[in-house]
């Protein structure tokens, strides 16, 4: 499922997914058209950082790769994240006014996202909830109450104004 979705995305955008075997398994190359005069993710990533807040955010991603780049993302951004394999996890570690904010996956084992979402709303209903998913939001259960949808793929700049905007609108 995921490689479809990398596939067809990259093919929205005019780029391509190339598959190369190694010796054990296989490794898969995806090339995307650069936009002229865009600034780089590095160039918005440099620009951010002067203007944010050093929060602490809950991260459930049950993809082991998604949930490392994810927070050490964040962590460079001066965040403390507390990681969490499932929504199950987070739920044992969530406790009102311990995070600014909670990241979490939609599709995950044992408790999903929008389940977490609904147990967090019946016990602290101002804590930000981003939702992320690479289903489209039409295609997900209906959003609990006072949560945020960002679809995947990504950038880590779109994550990073998202994660400001929330904080932001919940001062």
């Amino acid at each position: 499922l995921g490689l479809t979705i990398v596939h067809s995305l990259a093919r929205e955008q005019g780029g391509t997914v190339r598959a190369e075997p190694l010796a054990q398994g296989t490794s898969f190359v995806v090339s995307l058209p650069l936009v002229e005069g865009q600034s780089t993710p590095t160039d918005a990533l440099g620009k951010q950082q002067n203007h944010r807040q050093h929060l602490r955010i809950l991260v459930a991603e049950d993809e082991s790769s998604v949930r490392a780049v994810l927070c050490k993302f964040l962590r460079r951004r001066g965040h403390t994240v507390t990681e969490a394999v499932d929504g199950e996890e987070a739920w044992q570690l969530f406790r009102p006014e311990t995070f600014d904010l909670v990241i979490t996956d939609v599709v995950m084992p044992r408790l999903d996202g929008n389940q977490l979402a609904g147990r967090i709303r019946s016990v602290d209903g101002d804590t930000p909830i981003l939702l992320v998913s690479g289903y489209t939001e039409e295609r997900l259960q209906e959003r609990p109450i006072h949560s945020d949808f960002l679809p995947k793929p990504y950038s880590l700049v779109e994550l990073g104004s998202r994660c400001d905007q929330l904080v932001t609108a919940c001062v």
